[in-house]
């Protein structure tokens, strides 16, 4: 066997075992931040969600985080969006029971109306930090 196919060889051998490897890495490393591009992404139509429905309703909606997103998604909850206006859409896996919104990682969205109105993930560690730490938050 000649050095040059030897050097080929090992060339193929590092080929067929790396590029796996790396590809394994990439999808490890995209899953992650696909999931804090989603989650920015829902803070961010939920923030225009709410938006829209003070624009219609002319204020916030009142109640627990269910409610918020009952109202938001089109129903009348105690004399709340009577006209049963659709602000959001939500899909089967995107709903918990109760109706709440939730973000990539299982976890329902926090949507706080005191004092203005802030909306936020939990983030990768699941742990409410009032929208610091890894909360992910609008941009």
């Amino acid at each position: 066997m000649h050095k040059s196919q030897s050097k080929l060889k090992v060339i193929m051998l590092i080929v067929c075992i790396g590029l796996p490897v790396l590809a394994v890495a990439g999808f490890m490393i995209s899953g992650p931040m696909r999931r804090h591009t989603k989650a920015q992404n829902d803070v961010n139509i939920l923030l225009q969600a709410l938006s829209a429905y003070v624009s219609e309703q002319g204020e916030l909606p009142h109640g627990d985080f269910a409610t918020i997103c009952r109202l938001l998604r089109g129903e009348s909850v105690d004399n709340q969006n009577p006209k049963r206006l659709d602000y959001i859409k939500a899909e089967g896996q995107e709903v918990n029971q109760k109706g709440e919104f939730l973000d990539p990682w299982g976890k329902p969205y926090r949507i706080v109306v005191e004092k203005g109105l802030h909306v936020y993930s939990s983030g990768p560690n699941e742990i409410d930090e009032r929208g610091k730490g890894d909360d992910v938050s609008p941009k």
